[in-house]
């Protein structure tokens, strides 16, 4: 039951960064919260780190490095997302990573 539901959760995260890059409406949003919150009732979480620093010294991602390296890297796109069961990672998420331009 756990490969399911991680594989569900999986799905979930990414139907809902596809809903936020298309600006979705309130009550989508609404409902994407109250799924959410179904799941934290049976322990389970998860995080889109999109937009945070990436050094190699994090745990809860594995990440590929697009272009060159640079001092300030930040994580651009999601393939999977860092998945708790518990507190517990259960699943490190996939990432890509890129220098920031700014």
């Amino acid at each position: 039951m756990i490969k399911e539901t991680i594989s569900i959760i999986n799905q979930f995260a990414l139907l809902e960064m596809k809903l936020k890059k298309d600006n979705t409406d309130e009550s989508i949003q609404r409902i994407i919260h109250r799924i959410k919150l179904e799941w934290q009732g049976i322990g389970y979480e998860y995080s889109l780190p999109i937009g945070e620093k990436y050094n190699d010294t994090r745990t809860d991602v594995v990440a590929n490095i697009v272009g060159e390296i640079g001092e300030d890297m930040r994580i651009t796109q999601i393939v999977k997302p860092v998945i708790y069961h518990n507190h517990i990672i259960v699943q490190q998420g996939i990432v890509m990573v890129e220098a920031n331009k700014n």
